[in-house]
């Protein structure tokens, strides 16, 4: 959940990021997220936090993996987002 008043921050902070992994954020992707792991599917999602801002995420860097269920080792990161298991990610 993202308190509101941390949206502002939250763009400026991630807008120009070169790898933004937005986990559990399917009711309300982040749009500057270069990928996105979350329980729902793409086609599941809702509104993006910012509008007014660019998607960068999409269907293929999406990946559904219920966080929950099983170590994220086990997921297979979307391409070109950190991969939490590398301290140099």
């Amino acid at each position: 959940m993202q308190l509101t008043g941390n949206i502002p921050r939250l763009l400026a902070e991630t807008a120009e990021a070169p790898r933004v992994l937005d986990v559990g954020g399917a009711h309300r992707p982040l749009n500057t997220a270069t990928g996105t792991l979350d329980a729902l599917a793409y086609a599941e999602r809702g509104p993006v936090l910012f509008p007014d801002a660019p998607e960068r995420f999409s269907a293929a860097n999406w990946l559904q993996f219920d966080m929950c269920g099983r170590p994220w080792r086990a997921a297979g990161m979307p391409s070109g987002v950190a991969d939490p298991r590398r301290a140099d990610a």
